[in-house]
């Protein structure tokens, strides 16, 4: 087992609600292993470090319980969440965990060495189509008082140890999502964000990809087209245009630089 407590006040991460991941990805990575070969001997190595770093990001009053499912190889850890900062890793199953992980190995070296976000694994190109984590909610994680917020804030703090928290933009961070390269950001119960870079002979979504919510995409480097609603214009850095509830919004680049945005979505179901 290992127990990591925040003794000292410090500096708390405030977390929000979750909004379900509506993203597309590319097929799986394939598999990576350990340095020395043994990917299972370092499973106990990364979740204490991921314990120690959300030790210090966890509100006090967080308790919840979170089971780990890794394959290849197949294993199965926990970690409970308590008060006052209390973040442990236990090995075997919990007979009634808040919520479920289920992951290659492979899949939590890549979060653990920073190549992969859990959002961006988490992501799914279908609702019939696995993702790199998939994550299962059970009855138990209501009794925590505020469930979205409770799962959005282990997903979003957890696995990302580093304090200011850091997300890398570039394309070997990324994954195809919604036909473009992406890395979601930041999620909250009404808000959603992902930079994405659209390579040349990419197109960011198709028609029919509406949101009943608004939207907006950022424009921060290269140069394209846009078609927003029934209106096609080109979009250059230093521009943001605004997305109606239920409008198309594809965008797809001009020129050999590609195009990169930052995608908003905010407001009730986003």
């Amino acid at each position: 087992m290992f127990s990591h407590r925040r003794r000292s006040p410090g500096p708390m991460v405030l977390t929000a609600g979750l909004a379900i991941l509506a993203l597309a990805a590319a097929a799986p990575f394939g598999a990576v292993r350990a340095d020395d070969g043994s990917a299972g001997e370092a499973i106990p190595q990364m979740l204490a470090t991921f314990c120690t770093g959300y030790a210090d990001a966890v509100p006090e009053s967080s308790a919840l319980v979170v089971q780990f499912r890794l394959t290849e190889p197949d294993t199965a850890y926990y970690i409970e969440v308590r008060p006052v900062r209390v973040v442990e890793s236990h090995p075997g199953t919990h007979a009634s965990p808040s919520l479920t992980l289920t992951m290659s190995a492979a899949t939590l070296h890549r979060i653990h060495d920073g190549t992969l976000t859990a959002f961006t694994a988490a992501a799914k190109a279908a609702a019939d189509r696995p993702a790199l984590l998939e994550f299962t909610v059970h009855a138990a994680i209501e009794q925590v008082g505020d469930p979205t917020s409770a799962m959005l804030g282990f997903l979003q703090h957890f696995f990302t140890p580093s304090r200011p928290e850091r997300i890398v933009l570039d394309e070997a961070h990324a994954r195809v999502i919604h036909g473009a390269h992406a890395i979601p950001l930041y999620y909250a119960v009404g808000f959603r964000s992902a930079w994405y870079k659209i390579k040349p002979g990419q197109q960011l979504n198709e028609p029919g990809d509406t949101n009943p919510f608004p939207q907006a995409f950022v424009i921060i480097g290269g140069q394209g087209r846009a078609k927003i609603g029934d209106v096609e214009v080109e979009v250059r850095p230093g521009e943001s245009y605004y997305i109606p509830p239920g409008s198309d919004h594809i965008l797809w680049p001009a020129g050999e630089a590609g195009l990169k945005v930052i995608w908003l979505a905010w407001g009730p179901g986003a």
